[in-house]
């Protein structure tokens, strides 16, 4: 497959200039513009990669720009789920690493271009990786590899959190619950407990309220079986008020203050909660009345305000 006649000159430009690598030669080259984080850390086949990106011909005419539509991109690697320069150039690249990639038209859009990309166009990239995450196929054997392998798993899934990378995070928690779902001794059922606790607050971070209710109550659960678990019980009831509260479902929180099975302590530990709940339905039932009586009088009330239910400052439970 041949250039178009007026990518020639600029084309060989960069395959000859120091600054380019070529990844195949003569075909997809690279420059760094800006170093990753760790770039001992490039994703694995299969990895899900998230990145922004600037595409142009070499004249400079740019066709597409997730950074235009603030909609940063998502792939799998090495499924041909886009072209083969971005399959092979961006898994070259580290979290954090901005690259620029130059592409003959084999490793593009062919001869038949696509959109506003003519047949047989070269191209360049301007690409930035944000984030991968590893498709996790690890399952140990016995149950100890297993147990270690589930304590990484938090131990990863709680940096990434508190590096704002929930996403990355959840995924970490996840296996790190599956990999002890068949595990039935006490400090694996305590393990498990932790990680759904710590999925719960990831889901509700990523606006996911009710899987971050379904995790939170399997946690609980859990430590219903034990007795020195009082603080990280506590922890994930609280999560789960707050997520009944986003959802403004009232008669939920209340059910928790007359759960039986929710021992003294806990009772005492979430009861601001419970108090902040109640004022809250009561505010709500305020301004439903006060608004059903201006919209009887034909008049209009602003919306109804709730209370602060920050995601901010909340941590994973602890190992």
């Amino acid at each position: 497959m041949q250039l178009r006649e007026s990518d020639i000159k600029e084309f060989e430009s960069y395959a000859t200039n120091p600054e380019y690598i070529h990844i195949v030669k003569d075909m997809l080259l690279k420059k760094i513009i800006t170093p990753g984080d760790l770039q001992d850390q490039i994703p694995s086949e299969n990895a899900k990669v998230t990145v922004h990106y600037t595409g142009t011909l070499l004249d400079g005419t740019q066709f597409d720009s997730s950074r235009t539509r603030n909609d940063p991109f998502e792939f799998q690697i090495g499924q041909s789920q886009v072209i083969k320069a971005w399959d092979q150039g961006i898994a070259t690249m580290c979290i954090g690493e901005r690259c620029d990639l130059i592409l003959h038209p084999s490793f593009g859009y062919g001869e038949s271009g696509s959109g506003q990309i003519p047949g047989n166009a070269a191209l360049r990239f301007d690409v930035e990786a944000l984030d991968f995450a590893e498709i996790d196929h690890e399952y140990p054997e016995t149950l100890e590899l297993r147990r270690e392998a589930s304590k990484g798993r938090q131990e990863r899934g709680k940096q990434l959190f508190n590096q704002n990378k929930v996403k990355r995070a959840l995924a970490c928690f996840e296996k790190g619950n599956e990999l002890l779902e068949d595990d039935q001794i006490v400090e694996s059922r305590k393990q498990r407990a932790k990680m759904l606790g710590n999925t719960c607050l990831c889901y509700y971070k990523l606006n996911n309220i009710q899987k971050c209710i379904v995790d939170g109550k399997q946690s609980m659960e859990i430590l219903k079986e034990f007795t020195d678990e009082d603080d990280l019980m506590s922890k994930v009831i609280k999560r789960i008020i707050r997520a009944y509260l986003d959802q403004n479902k009232f008669d939920d929180v209340i059910a928790l203050e007359k759960d039986n099975s929710i021992n003294s302590h806990v009772q005492s530990l979430i009861q601001n909660d419970i108090v902040k709940a109640k004022e809250k339905q009561r505010e709500v039932n305020a301004k439903k009345n006060d608004m059903y009586k201006r919209m009887m009088s034909f008049r209009t009330e602003p919306g109804i305000q709730s209370i602060d239910t920050s995601k901010k400052n909340d941590e994973c439970c602890n190992e």
